[in-house]
């Protein structure tokens, strides 16, 4: 991996999104950031893509990427109501949930006699903080 992705600061985050269009592999997104998680990846086509040139080297696909933070600040949680901390709990938990269901459906789905479906969602809670 080129030196030049590595986050600069904590603040920076970074996610490598492996897409080969020729594959029958669906997008994977990683982050190489160490507080932060992708959720889901979602490929669509691009708004205003078929207007544009057929350029072999462009994609006229959109990725939209959901991520979620795996750490907080303490002094925030500290400070925050209990009604705040159950719903973030409550997020976490469904994300958690879904990301698990994908695993098992996306096993599923790896079978060769099944065709690999175009968009991949392994969560759709809000993006929590």
């Amino acid at each position: 991996m080129p030196l030049h992705l590595l986050p600069s600061s904590l603040e920076e985050h970074v996610i490598v999104l492996d897409y080969e269009p020729a594959q029958l592999e669906p997008a994977r997104a990683q982050s190489i950031s160490g507080s932060l998680a992708v959720t889901s990846v979602k490929v669509t086509d691009a708004p205003g893509a078929g207007a544009a040139e057929e350029d072999e080297s462009h994609s006229t696909k959109m990725f939209v990427l959901e991520t979620t933070q795996f750490y907080q600040d303490k002094a925030e949680t500290e400070r925050a109501e209990p009604e705040t901390i159950l719903v973030r709990f409550k997020q976490r938990n469904s994300v958690l949930r879904e990301v698990l269901e994908y695993q098992c459906h996306s096993r599923q789905a790896a079978a060769p006699d099944q065709a690999q479906p175009a968009t991949i969602s392994q969560a759709t809670s809000p993006q929590t903080s």
